[in-house]
C-alpha cells in the first residue's frame, strides 16, 4: 500500500511540475510576436467579414504568438465597459489612465473574400505596420461559412502557417513593392486583385523577396492607421505614424490582360534606381482556380527558381484542361441562359383567354333530303336549309407563344329547322342545343397597348344535347358540327379587348325531325356574325 501511495503521489507532482512548466513556457511565449490588430476582412457576407476574423482572434496559435487586439464588432462590449469605468466615478484615477494608455498594434491582420465560381476565395495577410511590410499570408477555398464553424481545424491550421511565416520573415533580403494591378480591356478587376494577393503569398514562401504590398492591404493597414491616430485607442507618442514605411529599391509590376477567352498575367520586377527590367515572366490561366494555380509558378519563375519540363508540360496541359473546361462550362451557362430567357418569353407571350360572344346567323347552302332509318321522307324530294340562328358562348383558350392557341367552351345554338308534313305547308321547328367546340387557333396580334390583331380559326363541335325543341315532337342536329371563322380583334388595354367576326357553323352528319310520328332528315349549317369580349391573362408579366 505504501509503495501505491508513492507511485500515486509521484505521480501527482510529476502532473503539476508539467502543468507548471507548460503554463510557464506559454507565459513566455505569449505575445512574443507583438501586438496585432485583427480587423475586418474586405467582401463577402457581413457574417463573413466579422466572423472569419473573429475565429482567427480566439485561436490558440494566434492568442499564443500575439498579443491580439481586435478591431471588430467584437470589441464592443470592452469598449462600453471601459467607457463605464471611465465615465461613472466607479473607479479610481490610475485605472482610467491605464485604461487611456493602450499600445498601438505592431502588425495588422488584413483580408479579402473573394466568389470562385460557387465557392469562396479567402486571403489572409499579416503586414508588419510600421514598414508596411508583409510578413505571411495564406488562402484558402471554402464553400460556406458553415464549413468554417464545424471543422475549427482549418482557420487553427491557417493560424499556425500565418505565425510560422511570420517567425521566418527576415530582413536581410531584397525588397519589392507589389504595385496595384494594371488592367486591359476585359480583364477582371476584382480577380486580378485577388491574385496580385496570392502572387505575394507565394513570393513570400519562396523566400528571395520583402514584399511591400500596394494592393487592397495597403488600403486595410490605412484602416488601422486611422483607428489608431483617430480613434483614441493608443497614445499619440506611441502611435504608428504613417509614412515612416520603407521605400523598397524594387517594384513588381502586373498588367492583366484578356487574351481570348484567356487571360494572361505579365510580370515585370524593376530597378528603380536603374530603372530596367530584372526579371520578368508571364502565365496564362483560364479560370480563377487556375489563375491561382499560376501564380505559384509565376512567383517561384520571378524568384529565380528553376521550372522543370515536366512540370512546364504538366502546367500547360493543366491550362489547356482548364480552358477547355471553361469553354464548356461558359457554352453550358449560355445554353442555359438562352433556355431560361426562351421559357421566359414563351410565359411573357402565353397565357389564358376567357371570353364570350354573341352572334346571329343566317341559312347555309342548301341540305339535299336524307331518308331516315325507316325510310320516310319529305315530300318530291326538296332539299331543306336551317334558316335563321343565334348563338352565344363562354369560351377558354390556352395561348401559346401568342401566336397558336386551342380553344374550348361552352355554345348554346338556336336553329329554326324547316320540315314539310304530307299535304301540309312547310314548316320548322325550333332546336335550342349545347355545342362543345374544339378548335385550333392561330392568331397575329401585336403586344402593343392597345393591342390589336387577326385570328383565324377552324375545328368541330361536338353537340352534346338538345335543350328543347318546339314545333315538333323532338329534334336532334347531328352530333358533330364542322367550324371554321376569321376574328378582328382590337385591345382596349394589354389585357381586355373587344373582337367581331365571322363563323361557319355547319352540320358533319344529319340531323334529324320526328313531327306527327314521322321523321324528317335535314343537314343544318349557319353563317353567323359574331360579336364578344376577351380576357387575356398571361402566365407571366
Amino acid at each position: 500500500m505504501n509503495f501505491i501511495r508513492r507511485a500515486l503521489l509521484q505521480a501527482v507532482l510529476a502532473g503539476l511540475l508539467s502543468l507548471a512548466f507548460t503554463a510557464g513556457v506559454y507565459a513566455q511565449n505569449r505575445g512574443s510576436l507583438g501586438k496585432i490588430a485583427i480587423l475586418p476582412f474586405s467582401g463577402g457576407s457581413e457574417s463573413e467579414r466579422e466572423g472569419i476574423p473573429e475565429l482567427f482572434m480566439i485561436t490558440r496559435e494566434m492568442m499564443q504568438n500575439f498579443l491580439v487586439m481586435p478591431r471588430t464588432s467584437i470589441t464592443e462590449a470592452a469598449t462600453k465597459e471601459q467607457s463605464f469605468q471611465a465615465m461613472s466615478g466607479m473607479t479610481d484615477a490610475d485605472t482610467i489612465a491605464r485604461l487611456g494608455n493602450q499600445f498601438g498594434a505592431d502588425y495588422v491582420m488584413a483580408g479579402s473574400i473573394t466568389s470562385v465560381g460557387s465557392k469562396n476565395l479567402l486571403i489572409v495577410s499579416i503586414v508588419r505596420i510600421d514598414v508596411i511590410r508583409q510578413v505571411a499570408g495564406v488562402y484558402l477555398i471554402y464553400d460556406s461559412l458553415d464549413e468554417l464553424n464545424r471543422d475549427d481545424t482549418i482557420l487553427k491550421n491557417m493560424a499556425a502557417e500565418l505565425v510560422e511565416m511570420a517567425r521566418k520573415a527576415g530582413d536581410g533580403i531584397d525588397k519589392l513593392a507589389l504595385l496595384p494591378v494594371a488592367f486591359g480591356d476585359g480583364a477582371n478587376r476584382q480577380e486580378g486583385d485577388a491574385l496580385a494577393q496570392i502572387l505575394a503569398i507565394h513570393l513570400l514562401r519562396a523566400g528571395r523577396y520583402a514584399v511591400y504590398p500596394r494592393t487592397e492591404t495597403l488600403e486595410q493597414v490605412q484602416s488601422e492607421y486611422d483607428t489608431q491616430l483617430k480613434g483614441g485607442v493608443t497614445r499619440t507618442d506611441e502611435a504608428v505614424r504613417a509614412g515612416e514605411a520603407v521605400n523598397p529599391p524594387y517594384v513588381l509590376s502586373v498588367i492583366s490582360r484578356k487574351i481570348g477567352t484567356g487571360t494572361r498575367f505579365n510580370a515585370s520586377i524593376i530597378d528603380l534606381e536603374g530603372g530596367y527590367t530584372i526579371e520578368g515572366d508571364s502565365e496564362q490561366y483560364a479560370t480563377m482556380g487556375d489563375g491561382i494555380a499560376a501564380m505559384e509558378f509565376l512567383a517561384r519563375r520571378l524568384s529565380g527558381q528553376e521550372i522543370s519540363q515536366r512540370e512546364r508540360r504538366s502546367r500547360e496541359s493543366s491550362v489547356d484542361s482548364e480552358e477547355r473546361a471553361r469553354v464548356q462550362a461558359a457554352e453550358d451557362a449560355q445554353r442555359a441562359k438562352d433556355r431560361a430567357a426562351a421559357a421566359d418569353k414563351f410565359l411573357r407571350n402565353s397565357g389564358i383567354v376567357l371570353g364570350g360572344y354573341y352572334g346571329l346567323g343566317m341559312g347555309g347552302t342548301a341540305s339535299k333530303m336524307v331518308p331516315d332509318e325507316s325510310g320516310n321522307t319529305t315530300l318530291n324530294g326538296k332539299k331543306y336549309e336551317t334558316t335563321m340562328g343565334s348563338s352565344g358562348s363562354a369560351t377558354f383558350e390556352l395561348r401559346l407563344y401568342r401566336y397558336f392557341g386551342i380553344q374550348s367552351g361552352v355554345t348554346l345554338i338556336t336553329d329554326y329547322a324547316p320540315y314539310t308534313p304530307p299535304g301540309e305547308e312547310e314548316q320548322y321547328a325550333k332546336l335550342n342545343f349545347v355545342q362543345i367546340p374544339i378548335l385550333a387557333r392561330l392568331n397575329f396580334i401585336t403586344l402593343d397597348d392597345p393591342s390589336i390583331g387577326a385570328s383565324f380559326f377552324t375545328g368541330v363541335g361536338m353537340n352534346a344535347a338538345v335543350t328543347s325543341v318546339s314545333d315538333a315532337d323532338s329534334a336532334s342536329p347531328g352530333n358533330m358540327s364542322f367550324i371554321a371563322g376569321a376574328e378582328l380583334f382590337v385591345g382596349l388595354n394589354v389585357n381586355v379587348g373587344l373582337y367581331i367576326g365571322y363563323q361557319w357553323n355547319g352540320g358533319i352528319n344529319s340531323g334529324s325531325i320526328t313531327a306527327n310520328g314521322r321523321s324528317y332528315a335535314y343537314d343544318r349549317g349557319n353563317h353567323s356574325m359574331i360579336m364578344g369580349l376577351k380576357f387575356y391573362l398571361p402566365f407571366r408579366q
